[in-house]
């Protein structure tokens, strides 16, 4: 699609990149919001816009995204379901929408093609399995994606214990539109009187299980202090063991135990090579790299790869000097959830005494090089 605002040519990457350093872009897409004396009023453009779903003028944007936020934004939820109306699922009877009248609901946006979602799926049959058990009052209607084929959405469907809205019922449309959708697996927590308790959950239940129903405001409270705790008991092991996964992996595929990279300063370093500004920082990564390793072996990157293909992780890997986790490898997804990677490239930094120094280091690292290491005191 033709976009209809003006453009600096692609030719003139100079101009580019000093755009690129001025408004400090590590991630895209990014839009930066200026008002008409050239002050920066957003840099978060992109992302408040999708959670907003809306035009904002750019006299009064500054004032209004610090003023609506989603959980204001969520009255009834009749208001879109219609209470009237029945749900139809695959292979099962229809079951009145009146029914979750008074009941925890959770809205779970989800497509059938995207793996992260079965991933998760599993973790949300587990938790609402031993909610139902314990006769709580919770239920989870799914909001499936898929529009051009039904067979996904029978596939998914077939292995979920609680209900759907039929395929392709125009409600989907208008729920992923209210609650501003940018990404799935969304878990929308609504309360018994039908307003938005959480605007995704998806983490809450990934992280705590049962333990963040009922996703209330004093629940997070205690989530906090729950998270505080595991911070503080935070080991090396508990970050990269996985059940029988307790190994990185070296050049060559040789297999190296996470337990010989104790006491070290490693650095977690999510990437892929399908993403320009991944492929723009490694150059710099790979110099700091060598740099910090000359003056201390106590020093390891360990490549967590979000690539698509197992072909353009072995490409993008060929060049990396340090050590990686294997492709599709289960702990990049919990990985990922634990440090909340939401942009690339993302490098997190874990000190010698298992803390996390610091989720900012590949900031760090563009501005100060190799001289940013061990990303303590006046570099942070």
């Amino acid at each position: 699609m033709p976009i209809p605002w003006l453009a600096i040519p692609c030719t003139d990457s100079e101009t580019c990149e000093q755009l690129k350093k001025l408004f400090r872009v590590s991630v895209t897409p990014c839009l930066t919001l200026l008002d008409r004396s050239g002050k920066v009023m957003s840099d978060n453009g992109a992302h408040q816009y999708f959670e907003l779903e809306m035009d904002v003028y750019m006299d009064q944007a500054q004032n209004y995204f610090v003023e609506h936020v989603v959980t204001e934004r969520m009255p009834m939820l009749g208001f879109i379901l219609n209470w009237s109306r029945s749900r139809t699922s695959f292979g099962r009877s229809s079951v009145p929408v009146s029914e979750l009248k008074g009941k925890i609901v959770g809205l779970y946006f989800a497509s059938a093609l995207y793996s992260p979602c079965d991933v998760f799926t599993q973790k949300l049959v587990e938790v609402y399995n031993k909610l139902k058990e314990g006769e709580e009052s919770f239920e989870v209607v799914l909001i499936c994606l898929e529009e051009k084929s039904k067979e996904p959405f029978e596939k998914i469907f077939r292995g979920m214990p609680w209900l759907s809205l039929p395929f392709k019922d125009e409600r989907c449309g208008k729920l992923i539109r209210y609650f501003g959708l940018i990404a799935v697996p969304t878990l929308v927590i609504l309360g018994p009187d039908g307003k938005t308790l959480h605007p995704n959950a998806a983490e809450l239940v990934e992280d705590y299980g049962t333990q963040a129903y009922p996703f209330t405001a004093e629940k997070m409270v205690e989530l906090e202090e729950i998270n505080e705790a595991r911070l503080k008991a935070q080991t090396l092991e508990s970050v990269l063991v996985e059940g029988e996964r307790d190994f990185v992996l070296g050049k060559d595929g040789i297999k190296i135990p996470v337990s010989q990279l104790v006491g070290k300063n490693i650095l977690l370093y999510f990437s892929a090579h399908w993403s320009i500004p991944c492929r723009n920082f490694l150059p710099e990564l790979i110099k700091a790299y060598h740099d910090i390793k000359a003056k201390d072996e106590g020093f390891e990157v360990i490549f967590i790869s979000r690539d698509r293909d197992e072909s353009s992780f072995q490409s993008f890997f060929s060049g990396m000097p340090w050590l990686t986790l294997p492709f599709g490898d289960e702990r990049i997804v919990s990985l990922s959830r634990a440090f909340k990677i939401c942009g690339l490239p993302t490098a997190i930094a874990l000190g010698p005494s298992r803390q996390t120094v610091t989720k900012d280091a590949r900031e760090l690292l563009t501005k100060y090089g190799a001289t940013a290491y061990p990303f303590l005191g006046d570099r942070l």
